[in-house]
């Protein structure tokens, strides 16, 4: 019997809001806001467990030392950098009981701009704490 088991997808999003703004977006990093909820709210219904990146490796590792077949399929989504647009859909996310992980760079979050001229907005620390994401660092 071949054993097969379901990927685990991770999902990478930098900008998820209402409108597209090009002075500070790229399109191939943003997404509008009714899109991605429909987007998220059809993987649930189609049976998608959301998890944080902190747990892929887990259960990977569960799944090489198990001889059970997990019909799951996994989902992981990651945000980089904590734009201020993303408070939005990642309030939403928390209301849903959906795990993010944030990938961000400490100095943004301390109101340190990214160079001179930045429009970029990014979450304080104060606004990542009431989102209660799981963190990393964007190097």
């Amino acid at each position: 019997m071949k054993l097969r088991l379901r990927p685990i997808h991770v999902y990478c999003l930098h900008h998820v809001s209402k409108s597209f703004d090009s002075q500070i977006m790229h399109v191939g990093d943003w997404m509008a806001i009714d899109e991605f909820k429909q987007k998220i709210l059809s993987m649930q219904q189609s049976g998608v467990k959301f998890v944080p990146l902190s747990e892929v490796h887990r259960i990977i590792s569960a799944r090489k030392s198990t001889f059970s077949i997990r019909r799951v399929n996994y989902v992981a989504l990651t945000f980089d950098d904590g734009y201020a647009s993303l408070a939005e859909v990642l309030s939403w996310l928390k209301e849903k009981g959906i795990p993010v992980t944030l990938f961000i760079n400490p100095d943004y979050a301390a109101g340190k701009a990214y160079r001179e001229s930045d429009k970029e907005k990014y979450l304080t620390i104060e606004e990542l704490a009431d989102l209660d994401v799981e963190i990393g660092m964007h190097g």
